[in-house]
């Protein structure tokens, strides 16, 4: 689509690694001007040719002279829509969405739909008051006490409050729960279930799907929990059925990344949590045809689509692709090719925020 002039885009937190990945997903798209915002001087999204400007702020927090600050580099950049990509300036800008859409336009949730899903239990609580599938879960020793604990070991013990997989233990016997509750107050317990993990990636307008894509892990880091890095694009009617429903009661707007289980006893898709910002398999969205920050823009523009389709592919990360190629080697196959496979090779056009990544994460192990 071609607009009659450049679309100022406003990512407000680009000291962020997803910011980089939303910059890939524009870097194509000739009618967008992306603007970012940083509170790291050097950020390497500050070296990236697909962008507009780069400004540097670090005397704010996040707190109403951010939000000041923005206002006062919408009005200079001539800003038409604000893409933030993660949790933090999400909530800020949600807090103050009224006094922001008034200078461009901002896809956020509701502030109280967006904290119930920062907290784990709290989550839970709406997913069962919800009738939605759910892993059955406890926040504390009660029912242990009064032999009425309605889980089976192994189990899981989770941070209340916490993303990407960080702070899961596996809990084996109820000693190691006792234990567990008492030197962790801000944690659950949740089954462990026999099956698979699966995500359903979204964008929304007050409850409504516009663009989706359900995607599968199938090449992992050996960082238990950690995100896949290689995904298979696939559909699932019951995941998109129960994602539709939780979306529409939550009157959700934005970017949203659903985990979910598929349970082996009872072949169902049970819903995990909700990772409310952008994702790390955004490219790979792309990929396969959703480019969900330019359907962001869109949306903002009030340009009307029809919830697109994608293909069924899969997709590699480079660090995907190099593990399914050490695989090939070793297990000396005559082909490196795959069907129906994409490679997120194309940052390589881009390539000073790869150097300035190498040259940062060469100085943090030294």
């Amino acid at each position: 689509m071609n607009f009659d002039s450049p679309i100022n885009v406003l990512i407000p937190d680009g000291e962020r690694v997803l910011a980089k990945f939303v910059v890939n997903c524009l870097s194509n798209c000739k009618d967008v001007d992306v603007h970012v915002l940083s509170r790291n001087k050097n950020a390497s999204i500050k070296y990236s040719r697909f962008i507009a400007s780069y400004t540097f702020e670090n005397q704010y927090g996040y707190d109403e002279n951010w939000i000041e600050f923005i206002k006062t580099q919408i009005t200079l950049n001539k800003i038409n829509v604000i893409m933030p990509v993660e949790i933090e300036d999400i909530r800020l800008l949600s807090a103050h969405s009224d006094d922001i859409n008034e200078l461009a336009t901002l896809l956020v949730p509701p502030l109280n739909s967006f904290d119930s899903t920062l907290d784990k239990w709290k989550f839970y609580k709406f997913l069962i008051s919800n009738k939605l599938p759910s892993p059955i879960s406890l926040d504390c020793l009660e029912p242990v006490k009064q032999n009425q604990f309605p889980l089976d070991f192994p189990l899981l013990l989770k941070p209340k409050i916490g993303m990407g997989g960080f702070g899961i233990k596996t809990i084996l016997d109820a000693n190691m729960l006792k234990e567990g509750f008492n030197t962790n107050k801000d944690y659950m317990a949740q089954e462990m279930i026999d099956g698979y993990d699966i995500d359903m990636s979204v964008l929304c307008l007050k409850g409504t799907i516009l663009a989706y894509t359900i995607q599968k892990g199938y090449v992992f880091s050996t960082c238990k929990y950690s995100a896949a890095l290689s995904v298979e694009f696939l559909y699932e009617d019951d995941i998109y059925s129960s994602v539709s429903k939780m979306m529409k009661n939550l009157n959700w707007t934005g970017f949203a990344h659903v985990d979910l289980r598929y349970d082996k006893m009872d072949g169902t898709f049970k819903i995990l949590e909700i990772n409310p910002r952008a994702w790390g398999s955004i490219e790979a969205s792309k990929s396969v045809g959703i480019n969900f920050p330019y359907l962001y823009i869109l949306t903002s523009m009030g340009i009307a689509y029809d919830q697109p389709a994608y293909s069924f592919d899969t997709c590699s990360g480079n660090k995907g692709l190099i593990r399914i190629m050490k695989s090939k080697l070793s297990n000396k196959k005559k082909s490196f090719s795959i069907a129906k496979h994409n490679y997120q090779l194309k940052h390589f056009t881009d390539p000073l925020p790869l150097i300035k990544d190498y040259f940062n994460s060469k100085n943090n192990r030294s």
